[in-house]
């Protein structure tokens, strides 16, 4: 018997040749990118100095640290 262990169906594919139906490890890749028609774009940029977009691979397990960052990232963008 072997195990490989808790990982999203892009590694499985990747690395094996296969991936899971009901995977619930699967991660979604996001990114987040301000609005240059906010009218608070300057202040938000000013805020997180230096600015780059964010991308973040997020499972949707509500303990994953990248879950939580990512809706912070939400939060920010569109208040």
């Amino acid at each position: 018997m072997d195990s490989y262990g808790k990982k999203c169906n892009s590694r499985f594919l990747l690395n094996y040749g296969f991936y899971l139906e009901n995977n619930d490890a699967n991660e979604y890749p996001f990114n987040f990118v301000l609005d240059e028609k906010d009218p608070h774009v300057g202040a938000k940029r000013n805020l997180i100095e230096p600015y780059d977009d964010k991308s973040l691979r997020v499972m949707a397990e509500h303990k994953n640290k990248n879950l939580i960052e990512a809706l912070g990232w939400m939060r920010f963008i569109k208040l």
